[in-house]
């Protein structure tokens, strides 16, 4: 009977055991190793497991959580110079490194609850990213400044300041979250579109000729 059935017959065709598992997309190397490929499945979700189980997301709350915040905020910065080479003027309008740095030292004043929040991932104790709220208009917030450390890359923590944001935010009442980005951080825009952000109207009126960099992006809560 066992032999006949349907999920017996499966579990050693040849043919079936070269689908993907849901886990790690591996496969198994013949059609009686199916708890092997399990175990191994596992382990792979052990392993990725725990290269997070040490990444903390929450809300700054300390001038040492600012001052780390503002570093990669300089760091943010300092990749853009690199990206757009050939287009100083987005700089100029956007980041002139007098105006950025006022900028920088105001963020717990334009962020702050309840209309706000500013969120760090510390990573084994050090503060490895970070992205911030704040209203634009009566059911809509804009998330700003989401960016990652090098020794934060491959643990989600760019993934992680979002959904704390977004769940931060519909506990806030808001019902959309709206970005905007420049068209090649296009690191940025995957992962944006993998949360399921879509195209947006904007949200404010662009300087002239600056159309063709920047993109909107929006999601409902």
């Amino acid at each position: 009977m066992a032999w006949r059935s349907g999920g017996i017959r499966r579990a050693f065709d040849p043919k079936v055991r070269r689908r993907r598992c849901g886990t790690g997309g591996c496969r198994p190397a013949a059609p009686f190793c199916c708890a092997a490929w399990l175990c191994h499945c596992a382990r792979r979700a052990l392993r990725q497991s725990a290269a997070m189980s040490n990444l903390i997301i929450r809300q700054a709350a300390s001038a040492a959580d600012m001052a780390a915040i503002r570093d990669l905020c300089r760091d943010y910065r300092q990749v853009l110079v690199d990206r757009l080479p050939d287009r100083p003027e987005i700089l100029a309008n956007y980041y002139a490194e007098a105006d950025y740095e006022a900028l920088l030292h105001a963020l717990p004043e334009k962020h702050a609850r309840p209309d706000g929040a500013i969120f760090v991932a510390e990573l084994d104790g050090h503060v490895v990213g970070c992205g911030m709220t704040h209203r634009v208009g009566p059911e809509t917030c804009e998330i700003k400044r989401v960016f990652t450390a090098e020794a934060a890359r491959g643990h989600g923590a760019a993934r992680q300041i979002f959904a704390a944001a977004m769940a931060q935010a519909k506990a806030d009442g808001y019902r959309v979250m709206v970005l905007d980005t420049l068209v090649r951080l296009v690191e940025a825009i995957a992962l944006y579109e993998k949360l399921g952000f879509t195209d947006w109207e904007p949200f404010y009126d662009l300087p002239e000729g600056f159309g063709d960099l920047v993109r909107f992006y929006g999601k409902e809560l």
